[in-house]
């Protein structure tokens, strides 16, 4: 099967009918607990696993997002902090971090905790991964992200 110009339109139709039937027409959107919209906090805090620290220090962050990011360095700290959102009622959480120059996150420590969060709680976890690879990403997957 190619995806010449007149055949996109075919498989983006079957794409959107596939996605559909699988997971329904509606979307849920989290707001992040750093925003606040209406006078209302988001209850979908994020987390950084490297606190402040980020080696790419890229031009269109250059930092600052981790700044916003409830610091939680080691697994322990993950898994605490995430009990604790959870008594309080948030919905999930996003784990994300500072970059290494490779373009990777360190997640190796981290990945069996997100699972015993997941054991432990009904948080919804998302991820901003940077660069992974297969493993991990089945990994991730196992975890329960």
């Amino acid at each position: 099967m190619s995806i010449g110009d007149n055949n996109i339109s075919g498989l983006m139709s079957e794409a959107r009918e596939l996605t559909w039937k699988k997971w329904g027409k509606n979307i849920d959107f989290y707001l992040p607990g750093m925003i606040t919209l209406n006078k209302e906090k988001g209850k979908y805090p994020a987390f950084s696993i490297t606190g402040e620290y980020c080696e790419l220090n890229c031009d269109h962050c250059g930092g600052q997002l981790l700044k916003s990011m409830i610091p939680a360095v080691t697994p322990d700290q993950l898994i605490e902090k995430c009990l604790k959102i959870n008594e309080s009622g948030n919905q999930g959480c996003l784990i994300s971090g500072g970059c290494l120059k490779n373009g990777r996150l360190p997640w190796e420590p981290f990945i069996d905790a997100i699972s015993e969060v997941k054991k432990l709680t009904n948080l919804n976890i998302s991820i901003h991964s940077g660069l992974i690879d297969l493993e991990t990403a089945k990994r991730f997957k196992d975890a329960g992200v």
